[in-house]
């Protein structure tokens, strides 16, 4: 319980400092480029469009649900999955260095450095709001009004937030002693990237490949996140009851390891 409390109130116990840092990582991402913040609203455009192309033209991919030529519909769900599949990617990505390259932070002993994996998580979830306010602005445009379903988004992700969060912590404390856990992420974000509901929908998946695929706990929260879109549907509570409580546990985990681990650092870095 100690460490459940101490997860959940880092953001407010450090709230000031965390905003700062936050503010200061998303903005330095565009420092010193002509277009500047402009990068982040051309950045998921071109990649929606790159990949509609390659997947539903060249590759002849369909959505349930959607004519064959409905090329719309198939990159607005497309968007979605990538929007949230970001997330952890660009969490994953950094955990493994972010220990490393704040060594100025790690040695000061009155620095929080706990809250460095939460600043992480932060900036990609400042680059998903992005990515979600031109996807409603697609789907404004070409579909209309998106149900009501999508007030309960936070709800709906809270549980994989905590997982990424989770992940976070745990590959940062590991990457400052083990190098190679940057390499291996790498590989695994490109793996998840094609195990992940992002290109393709799960019911296109054959059985039993759909029951593996349906083990990602990043296909629960995009099926989610486009029911709440594009359908007005809602998960069951059992399943999200159970993703929270897991994802929880990987969470509180992470932090464990993260705060065990931490002594260490200063002499390696």
């Amino acid at each position: 319980m100690h460490f459940l409390l101490d997860v959940l109130t880092l953001g407010s116990r450090h709230w000031i400092l965390l905003r700062r840092l936050t503010r200061r990582e998303f903005e330095a991402r565009y420092r010193g480029s002509i277009l500047g913040l402009a990068w982040s609203v051309i950045t998921p455009v071109a990649m929606m469009v790159m990949y509609t192309f390659v997947f539903h033209y060249v590759l002849e991919s369909r959505w349930p649900g959607h004519k064959a030529d409905d090329q719309f519909g198939y990159a607005l769900n497309l968007l979605a999955g990538l929007t949230v599949f970001n997330v952890a990617a660009e969490c994953l990505s950094r955990a493994p260095r972010l220990i490393l390259e704040n060594p100025s932070y790690v040695k000061k002993m009155i620095f929080p450095v706990e809250i460095l994996p939460l600043v992480a998580l932060l900036g990609a979830l400042t680059s998903a709001m992005i990515n979600g306010s031109v996807l409603l602005v697609f789907q404004l445009c070409l579909t209309g009004l998106p149900p009501w379903t999508i007030l309960l988004l936070p709800l709906l992700t809270l549980p994989f937030l905590f997982l990424c969060l989770g992940a976070t912590y745990l590959l940062a404390a590991l990457g400052v002693f083990l190098r190679d856990i940057g390499q291996f992420t790498g590989t695994l974000v490109l793996i998840l990237m094609f195990l992940s509901p992002v290109f393709y929908a799960t019911e296109v998946i054959p059985m039993p490949w759909r029951t593996w695929l349906e083990a990602n706990p990043m296909a629960a929260t995009i099926g989610w996140v486009r029911g709440a879109l594009f359908a007005g549907s809602l998960p069951a509570p059992g399943a999200y009851g159970i993703q929270f409580l897991v994802n929880l546990s990987v969470l509180i985990l992470g932090y464990r390891v993260f705060m065990a681990l931490r002594p260490g650092f200063a002499d390696v870095v």
